[in-house]
């Protein structure tokens, strides 16, 4: 009695095959479920960086007392934050925030990128527009950033207020989330996401 028992404390080929198979035909099945909800929550985390970019240009405005804009590069990942006044020169030493005093107050730049895969695929007046070369004079990559056919301004007042806006990030197949701005209060939502590309605000 003893030694059958000791005999069938390992398992045998065909049993570890078995489970080989159940556990093989389990991950075929959970796998896609599994892409796509880290995809889901990779364009998520992406529009979220976004918005999060939105209160931020809100807030320097406001700490500065001078109007900033956002602009983002339309089927590029690229997107920018900095006063909208012409005659601001600020110099900037890297990608990512510069600040500079200006008349008492702190002025910033901010140049990122969604993540890779994500791109704007659309928006309220997404436009191509193309920015002075000296705005980027002493960022990395500088040429390429000044090559860029930039959406229109979304602009952002010292008192808090903006103007209407909405972009859309996208992925590659072709899901997207859109981010709309509301001027009166400067707040932002994120729709659910969307197979179907929006566009013009439509």
């Amino acid at each position: 009695m003893t030694a059958r028992r000791k005999a069938r404390s390992a398992f045998t080929l065909v049993e570890m095959l078995l489970v080989l198979a159940v556990l093989v035909a389990f991950t075929t099945i959970a796998w896609p479920s599994f892409q796509r909800l880290y995809a889901t929550q990779f364009l998520l985390e992406g529009a979220e960086q976004v918005r999060l970019q939105f209160a931020a240009t809100r807030t320097r405005a406001i700490e500065s007392g001078i109007v900033y804009q956002f602009r983002w590069e339309p089927d590029g990942r690229r997107y920018l934050s900095l006063p909208y006044e012409a005659e601001l020169d600020l110099p900037a030493e890297g990608e990512g925030e510069i600040q500079d005093d200006l008349s008492g107050n702190v002025a910033r730049r901010y140049v990122g990128e969604l993540p890779e895969k994500l791109t704007f695929v659309g928006g309220k007046d997404a436009g191509g527009q193309s920015l002075p070369a000296d705005l980027f004079a002493s960022f990395p990559d500088a040429d390429k950033l000044a090559a860029v056919a930039w959406s229109e301004p979304v602009l952002f007042q010292p008192d808090g207020t903006a103007v209407d806006g909405e972009l859309i990030v996208g992925d590659p197949t072709g899901r997207n989330v859109a981010l709309v701005l509301r001027g009166a209060t400067g707040a932002v939502t994120v729709s659910p996401i969307q197979q179907e590309l929006r566009t013009n605000g439509k």
